[in-house]
């Protein structure tokens, strides 16, 4: 069906009486909602860092979870043991993971409470208004709208890249150059941290730790961790 112009005021009459039309200007609104939400939430540059209870570990992590920096406290042999260090990474890697969803989390919140429909729909409203003066299809329209809807809801659920999803990642264990420190990849996932103490160098020192830990989750994130 094609929309003839309505002058002014006619127009919102029209958008009741013509179902296509509403529903035009509904899925109009909810795309301009949530491309605001997708750009508000959108942190993939930022950094959350957390630390195992004994605060020997630190983990940050960025908005995709991959591991940016590891930090081990030059007292950790005083601490804790050389075995007790593979549940101290991967408590302090789960608490920034946990931190990054959180932020992530609130930010969606805090963006969709932040959103203005009124404002919102007074642009969709000027926009449709703009183009009944020639003939429009809304069937053609509102299935071009549809797609981008679809598009920036896989945005804001999945991340920078809704349109390729991967095959599922095999699981893997690995580990850094020294071979003491292994991460363990399930579904994609870091799944386990693990420290060898038998394996630990006896003159390694706390920079030699963080720096295997790293080589283990870059390591894991080329296996197919996130």
């Amino acid at each position: 069906m094609v929309i003839v112009a309505y002058p002014g005021a006619a127009y919102e009459s029209a958008v009741r009486a013509d179902g296509a039309l509403g529903e035009l200007r509904r899925i109009s609104v909810e795309l301009r909602a949530l491309s605001a939400v997708a750009k508000a939430a959108s942190r993939p540059g930022g950094r959350y860092e957390a630390s195992d209870p004994t605060r020997t570990v630190t983990v940050t992590v960025d908005g995709r979870r991959q591991v940016r920096d590891v930090s081990v406290d030059p007292r950790w042999a005083e601490r804790i043991s050389g075995g007790e260090l593979g549940e101290a990474l991967a408590a302090a890697y789960g608490a920034a993971v946990l931190r990054a969803l959180t932020s992530g989390s609130a930010a969606i919140d805090e963006a969709w409470a932040g959103t203005d429909r009124a404002v919102l729909e007074r642009e969709v409203d000027a926009e449709l208004e703009a183009l009944r003066p020639r003939p429009v299809e809304p069937g053609d329209l509102r299935y071009e709208l549809e797609r981008q809807l679809e598009q920036n809801e896989m945005l804001l659920r999945y991340g920078d890249s809704p349109a390729a999803v991967p095959a599922p990642a095999p699981d893997a264990t690995v580990s850094g150059p020294g071979g003491f420190v292994t991460v363990v990849v399930s579904d994609g996932q870091v799944a386990d941290v693990r420290v060898l103490a038998s394996r630990i160098p006896a003159m390694a020192t706390n920079g030699t730790i963080a720096q295997e830990a790293m080589a283990a989750f870059r390591a894991a994130a080329r296996a197919g961790a996130a």
